[in-house]
């Protein structure tokens, strides 16, 4: 404790961006690894809120820990260590596209002495939709699809699409 006697706040370690998804879930690890630290806290309780909106957050059961997920937050509370251990387990789900903004609260709960100290984070995730389009064709079309392997659109696919001939009647007068 570097301040005896005094009670030092939360630290949250986070990154300042994540690329995500819609609707896959993203493993919070590696470069996005959230952390928390408290110098006067030891292995006393702690708790740890992460929140956003249009999102879902899950955690897998962890020793020493009570996880409240759902939509929107989730709150972690345990120890530092058992926090810090489990926090690279945490994904989240987002549910629509754009720019969103993903909260980090960490809160000692006032340990040693009181009162309660917190800290937050922000994370900018940026979530786009990679999913195919549906396209759906008349009946009395055929199309092929080829993949492009080189040139401006190596990795893309292009679409050929004929459809017959249109019949209209014709009048004379």
């Amino acid at each position: 404790d570097p301040n005896p006697g005094v009670n030092d706040p939360p630290i949250v370690t986070a990154p300042a961006t994540v690329p995500a998804e819609l609707g896959l879930a993203l493993v919070m690890n590696g470069a996005r690894t959230i952390t928390v630290a408290d110098p006067d806290a030891f292995n006393a309780t702690i708790s740890v809120t992460v929140s956003a909106p249009n999102a879902t957050f899950t955690l897998p059961v962890s020793p020493g820990l009570i996880a409240a997920p759902g939509t929107g937050s989730i709150t972690i509370t345990g120890s530092q260590a058992a926090i810090n251990t489990a926090l690279p387990s945490l994904s989240v789900t987002f549910t629509e596209t754009g720019a969103i903004t993903m909260t980090v609260l960490a809160d000692d709960l006032g340990q040693t002495p009181a009162p309660a100290l917190t800290a937050t984070a922000a994370i900018a995730a940026t979530v786009v939709d990679t999913t195919p389009p549906v396209i759906t064709l008349p009946t009395a079309c055929e199309y092929s699809m080829i993949g492009s392997t080189s040139g401006p659109n190596a990795g893309g696919t292009e679409v050929t699409l004929s459809c017959a001939p249109s019949r209209f009647a014709s009048r004379s007068s």
